[in-house]
């Protein structure tokens, strides 16, 4: 017997509009009768079936459903994805278009059959299926989006949160060390200082111990100096030989005599000469 059945395209072209109660009822119904429908298929039908819902643009508009999802899929696993993917009205459209391709017309036309429970809401305004599945699809993508976004702004703050921290342990870790570089440089710095005074101190005190014994010499050198000019002017030069030799007692030969400048480490300038006394 010739089966007759209405194109899919036809089919689904009508609109319907539904209460909320009533659309649930309808697309619960609408799943068992896709299940029904996909029991009726062979194993080698139903692999074909598979096949078909991996194509893109099975239907204009619809895109496949990714192999991996379906490898492992039954019958019921296969109505979920198809409702997941398309929609409960656009799973029915693509249904009906792939059992169409497999060569399926009597499942078409009891599909059809079964689904005309609709056909008394024909006559309502309602979206079209694409122009509902495209909104849905866009919406859900502009929400993962939005999200997405959300994550990174989050992300951003935790790591820049953390950035200032590090900034703040850093900066703090670094006063500490310094203002102790500190510390410890005056401290060396006041050691050498003190050591520099000390040294200075000492060379001072033997220039002027120095300075005191010549002045002591020179002293006495214009004392025998008067003396030596009363005895030439008497003719006792004898005494005056004496007198002469006797300077040797009374003086020091300062001619090897230095005050060499204590060493105040790599600071010194390299020019600095020794302060010689002669």
């Amino acid at each position: 017997m010739l089966l007759t059945y209405e194109n899919p395209q036809v089919f689904w072209s009508r609109s319907f509009n539904f209460t909320a109660n009533e659309e649930g009822a309808i697309m619960v119904n609408l799943k068992e009768e896709l299940w029904k429908t996909l029991q009726d298929l062979e194993g080698d039908d139903f692999k074909r079936f598979k096949w078909f819902l991996k194509q893109d643009d099975i239907l204009e508009g619809f895109s496949g459903i990714p192999a991996a999802w379906l490898e492992k899929a039954d019958r019921q696993d296969t109505v979920d994805l198809m409702v997941q993917q398309y929609q409960e009205h656009g799973a029915l459209k693509v249904t009906l278009k792939v059992l169409e391709k497999i060569s399926k017309n009597d499942l078409v036309q009891s599909l059809q059959n079964s689904s005309s429970r609709l056909k008394d809401l024909k006559n309502h305004d309602s979206v079209p299926l694409k122009s509902d599945y495209e909104r849905k699809k866009f919406e859900t993508k502009i929400k993962l989006m939005i999200e997405e976004r959300q994550m990174k702004i989050k992300e951003i703050r935790h790591s820049a949160e953390l950035s200032r921290r590090s900034a703040d342990i850093h900066i703090a870790d670094s006063e500490q060390f310094f203002t102790a570089l500190l510390q410890s440089v005056k401290r060396i710095l006041d050691n050498v200082i003190e050591e520099i005074n000390d040294k200075q101190k000492t060379t001072q005190k033997e220039a002027d111990e120095f300075i005191q014994k010549l002045e002591q010499e020179i002293s006495e050198l214009s004392k025998r100096n008067n003396e030596m000019e009363q005895l030439l002017r008497t003719e006792d030069h004898l005494d005056f030989f004496k007198g002469f030799s006797s300077l040797s007692a009374i003086t020091k030969n300062w001619t090897e005599v230095t005050i060499p400048p204590p060493s105040y480490g790599t600071s010194e300038s390299s020019h600095n000469g020794n302060l010689t006394l002669t």
